[in-house]
């Protein structure tokens, strides 16, 4: 599941807070965390600068937001409650448009970053969004459609061509010789278990084996076993699985401790690749961001 932005937050951390209790912000973290079923590398995920984690970012505005238009109150350090006046709005089913509009000194384009401003009752820190943040978070909307867009792609294609497309993928990363048969697929008939296999020298001595699994279903532990075992029928140190779908947490535990090279790639994280490398998308676009250059402007 995707992290929840603040405006999908904001009605589940006011139904969270109906029953007029003072509420820790650890509790509502893990509350709606759990409600929203997000693992933990989803609730605990940085964003692209690496120093500021999303959801907790995200749940931290939504209580601003909340808190600004008379919703919640935190009459303590990381405590929060909700007022009559917030429960009022569940009373008459409020909706997230009319939160927006509530905000007395905001409209719904104007919105928060947790960066500069530290407010007295919780760790976050916030202040306006500048047009960097703005279009800096279009750009990570639009990313996240393609991306979802990609995998649908994908989903509408055969097995085949999924396979050739995280090989075309590999060898575009920089896996793969520059030489002929450095990359192929195997026969559906004998591939015991391996869908592709990388040459990454003549002799064949560096060899990387690939599993692409086309699914919609998480990717459990007996899949990754069976890839395991094939890897280790054809004496391979190293392998790739890929899937559009997910992988479970003893999926990922399981492959912490094999004596063997395995990488996990996710559907969300093959699309990123995909982007990153030009797999299958085109730049529709590109906006230069210019800026003062101030030595043009010093004279001695």
């Amino acid at each position: 599941m995707a992290i929840p932005t603040y405006d999908v937050l904001l009605l589940p951390v006011l139904n969270l807070l109906m029953d007029r209790e003072l509420h820790s912000c650890a509790s509502i973290f893990e509350k709606i965390a759990t409600k929203f079923e997000l693992t933990e590398e989803e609730k605990y995920r940085l964003n692209p600068e690496g120093d500021k984690y999303l959801f907790s970012n995200c749940l931290e505005w939504a209580l601003s937001i909340l808190e600004e238009i008379d919703f919640l109150i935190s009459p303590t350090r990381d405590q929060w409650k909700i007022t009559k006046q917030g429960l009022m709005g569940l009373k008459t089913r409020v909706s997230v448009k009319e939160i927006e509009t509530l905000r007395p000194q905001y409209n719904c384009d104007t919105l928060y970053s947790f960066h500069e401003y530290k407010h007295p009752n919780f760790s976050g820190i916030f202040r306006p969004a500048t047009d960097e943040d703005l279009l800096k978070n279009s750009y990570n909307r639009i990313n996240d459609a393609l991306k979802q867009k990609l995998l649908e792609n994908i989903q509408n294609n055969t097995p085949q061509f999924f396979e050739r497309l995280v090989l075309q993928l590999l060898v575009k990363m920089g896996y793969g010789g520059a030489f002929s048969n450095s990359v192929a697929t195997t026969k559906k008939t004998h591939d015991e278990g391996i869908d592709g296999i990388i040459n990454r020298d003549r002799l064949g001595l560096d060899v990387i084996y690939i599993q692409a699994k086309r699914w919609k279903k998480v990717i459990g532990r007996p899949e990754i076993q069976k890839f395991v075992g094939a890897l280790h029928g054809q004496g391979a140190i190293k392998g790739i699985f890929v899937t559009t779908s997910t992988y479970s947490s003893i999926a990922k535990n399981y492959i912490k401790n094999l004596a063997l090279n395995l990488v996990l790639i996710d559907g969300q994280y093959l699309a990123q690749l995909m982007i990153e490398h030009n797999i299958g998308v085109y730049v529709k676009a590109t906006y230069d961001i210019k800026a003062i250059d101030v030595d043009f402007f010093t004279y001695e």
